[in-house]
Order: structure tokens, then sequence, then C-alpha cells
């Protein structure tokens, strides 16, 4: 079965002010890359749903895969019938942050996340690094 590998499935969200250190988005975006025999390629989605919890650290982030565009469609329909889209709508990640983070700090800061990705009816434990920032107008 020809299979896809997907990681690094979130880059970066805006997000809005939902409650006292919550924040959510309704229209993150996504960034994969998949590797499958004989090339590689990266995809994106403007549709990432999320919500980060200062208060306790976690992290929930999910997609509907239908949304995932990597620039040719046969390919993306391909992917799309690999990844059983019509049974497994959605990928997600739930997780904690593991590292510091200061909500004072209007600086970009390195951030860590661990939890489960969940794609295709698996689940994976993953272990991810970015960056976050707080500004004026919610958190980045």
């Amino acid at each position: 079965m020809k299979r896809t590998v997907l990681s690094a499935f979130f880059v970066l969200f805006t997000s809005s002010f939902c409650l006292a250190q919550s924040f959510k988005t309704e229209e993150g975006k996504a960034t994969f890359y998949s590797k499958v025999p004989l090339h590689s390629f990266e995809g994106n989605s403007e549709n990432l749903t999320g919500l980060i919890n200062l208060d306790d650290g976690t992290i929930d982030f999910y997609i509907d895969l239908e949304t995932l565009d990597t620039g040719n469609g046969k390919r993306d329909k391909d992917m799309k019938l690999t990844l059983e889209t019509k049974k497994y709508p959605f990928a997600e990640f739930f997780g904690k942050l593991v590292s510091d983070f200061d909500p004072e700090s209007f600086s970009i800061q390195d951030v860590t996340v661990r939890g489960t990705f969940k794609i295709h009816g698996e689940e994976q434990e993953i272990e991810v690094n970015g960056t976050m920032q707080m500004r004026e107008d919610g958190l980045f």
C-alpha cells in the first residue's frame, strides 16, 4: 500500500483572544511534508483550527484533510484517496507545552510541545519545536 508520511503539520496560526489565557484560531495555516517513493513534496491548508491554553499548557489542533493542497490536483486526489479522507476526515494533535513560555514578553520565544498526532486512524507520540509570540492582538 502506498503510504504518505506527514510531519511538522503545523507552522503558524493567528489567534483570537478567547478566555484569560486561552487562544483559539479557526484561520490557521498548516504546512506538511510528505515523502513517497521517488520523490517528496509539501503542501498546506489555510483551515487549521486550534486552541492553546496557557493556564494548563494544553494544545489542541485539527485540520480537515479535504483542504490539503499540494499545488497538483492529481496528487491531491491520490493523497486524499490514500488517506481515506471520507472515512478519516481530520488530522489532530493534542498535547502539552513542555517548555517555558512567558506570556508577559512580546519577544519571539522558542517552544516545544509534546503530544499525540492522529491521522488515518493511527496515533503517534511526537515532539514539535516551534516559536510563539504574544502580540497586542493575541498569540502568534
